[in-house]
């Protein structure tokens, strides 16, 4: 409802003129509670003056900031919000937008969000003062104990898009909200998106915990609506329930009400990789890239060993063939097994490909190089000692085997 209409009609009308002249109307958008489609109160919005640039909250504000009469204009919305509601004779509760400065300024000047409802008809008790995203809070001891004496002073207080910007945990524990409004962004299409799914299921788990009530901002489909119901969020908010209004709807539409009854169980969203998780997984790969060098298929074992000895902080090498990665050589596992007695000199010309060798392999290897190396039992016994360092079945089969050519 329009406090009155002397319009500016360009943007260069200052913020002072346009609260002067009382060219600021409120208007009104319905908070609803899931459990039974009540409307437990609403939001008061201000609009400027209706067809010019200043219309939309957003340049109005922009406006205000430039001339720097941002705490001026909030405490003018105020009043204009307070003063249409307590005209409007509707039932339940007001929530009215407050930075931290406009709030901090009011006490001050004995302005407080309380004495403000009192001066335009309404019961403080029916205020509530929503602290909004934009505030930015640099003492928040002292500003915790102005929340408390606005408490005192009758009005409930909210803590406004949370989630976004500076609504934080932080001050969730600090401020001990009445009410906590989730951000419209973890909401919009919060059916089909599991991540907000769990990012609003971990907000109501903390909800509970702290006492606070929960207000889904932004629902605008069923589906969503279904979802913030069945999660056990005490109340909602947006266009499907309800749009801004001068003189809002005291009771929801009958589709909607219809919707909230409904037994059926919604659906909760499936645990898949959606185009968020896939932007997440690029930028953990991105961060696990490091940049390497790489070996033929050409090279010889004792080339990985070389590059490891000179490259410490390498933990694999990549064997490549004309460009492509045909095998990856694990620093660890090779290391430790080119450390055995005898290793390097059996493999150490081998190319590098052939490093994955199965223990029988092995055995075969040491009894062709004791051949034309060495050739006493002793020796070929030492020798054969190395396969028994795995302790496997196989490793122990294996060995058995080289000692029964051995003993031949």
């Amino acid at each position: 409802m329009s406090l009155s209409l002397c319009v500016p009609e360009t943007r260069n009308s200052s913020i002072q003129q346009l609260i002067a002249s009382n060219a600021l109307t409120a208007v009104f958008q319905p908070i609803v509670r899931l459990a039974d489609g009540e409307i437990i109160g609403y939001e008061g919005l201000i609009r400027g003056p209706a067809g010019t640039a200043l219309e939309s909250p957003a340049a109005l504000f922009e406006q205000a900031v430039h001339e720097r009469h941002s705490i001026a204009l909030e405490q003018a919305a105020a009043r204009a919000c307070i003063g249409s509601f307590a005209r409007l004779a509707r039932t339940g509760l007001l929530f009215v937008n407050f930075s931290a400065a406009a709030l901090e300024s009011g006490i001050d000047e004995c302005e407080a969000p309380g004495d403000l409802a009192r001066e335009g008809g309404l019961d403080a008790k029916r205020l509530v003062v929503e602290l909004t995203e934009q505030s930015v809070i640099a003492d928040a001891e002292r500003f915790g104990a102005r929340v408390h004496a606005l408490r005192a002073s009758g009005p409930q207080f909210a803590l406004d898009d949370y989630g976004s910007a500076n609504a934080s945990m932080n001050l969730w524990v600090r401020l001990a909200p009445h009410y906590v409004k989730i951000d419209r962004f973890f909401v919009a299409d919060i059916a089909r998106d599991p991540l907000k799914f769990e990012a609003v299921k971990a907000m109501v788990s903390f909800a509970k915990a702290s006492g606070a009530l929960l207000i889904a901002e932004g629902i605008e489909t069923e589906a969503d609506l279904e979802i913030v119901r069945d999660l056990g969020i005490a109340c909602a908010q947006g266009y499907l329930l309800g749009r801004p209004a001068a003189s809002p709807d005291a009771r929801l539409p009958d589709a909607v009400a219809n919707a909230l009854r409904s037994a059926q169980i919604s659906v909760y969203p499936a645990r898949t990789r959606t185009s968020a998780t896939a932007d997440m997984n690029a930028v953990l790969l991105e961060r696990m890239l490091v940049e390497a060098p790489t070996l033929t298929v050409r090279s010889r074992n004792d080339d990985v060993v070389r590059l490891f000895n000179a490259m410490p902080s390498l933990h694999a090498v990549a064997i490549v063939d004309d460009g492509s990665p045909v095998a990856l050589i694990n620093r660890r596992s090779f290391m430790d097994q080119y450390a055995l007695p005898y290793h390097r000199e059996v493999f150490g010309k081998r190319l590098a490909c052939s490093l994955q060798i199965s223990r029988r392999s092995w055995s075969s290897a040491v009894r062709r190089w004791s051949r034309s190396r060495a050739s006493s039992r002793t020796t070929i016994s030492a020798i054969c000692r190395m396969a028994s360092s795995s302790r496997t079945a196989a490793a122990m089969r294996d060995l058995r085997r080289a000692q029964a050519w051995c003993a031949r």
